[in-house]
């Protein structure tokens, strides 16, 4: 599991504060780039339908009264109908239901569906059509 962040002009750029969860499946940098700050969050949740990752998530980054960027592999499909194809478009209901009530308490919203309201496309695929999904990208 990777979190790479370019640092082509270091001067432009102080870290304040870095978090990770003990699994190192939650990675957040709290920084100032341009005398904006911003919390990157990045995320690789599990792939089980248990919500209690979200709530991880959110107890971490609840505080942050910066913009938050967050992104990473989530393993799970906000809007099946859009976002899967083939016979499991609804697995992982629990976990679908904390990811959405944690980006509602934080105020995230998922930028590639906002620009790209019907489209659909995947980042992932195998060969049975259940397995395509995209990676998700939110911002507030």
């Amino acid at each position: 599991r990777w979190c790479l962040i370019q640092q082509r002009r270091p001067e432009l750029q102080t870290k304040k504060e870095l978090k990770r969860d003990m699994d190192g499946r939650i990675i957040i940098l709290d920084v100032e780039i341009k005398s904006r700050r911003f919390c990157l969050v990045n995320v690789y949740a599990p792939n089980n339908n248990e919500p209690i990752f979200f709530d991880t998530v959110y107890n971490m980054i609840r505080n942050y009264d910066i913009p938050i960027i967050q992104a990473g592999d989530y393993n799970i499909a906000l809007q099946p109908s859009k976002d899967r194809a083939g016979e499991s478009r609804d697995c992982h209901g629990q976990k679908r239901h904390a990811l959405t009530s944690m980006m509602s308490a934080v105020d995230l919203f998922d930028v590639w569906r906002l620009k790209n309201p019907d489209l659909i496309r995947y980042t992932w695929r195998r060969n049975k059509l259940s397995q395509k999904e995209y990676i998700k990208n939110f911002e507030r």
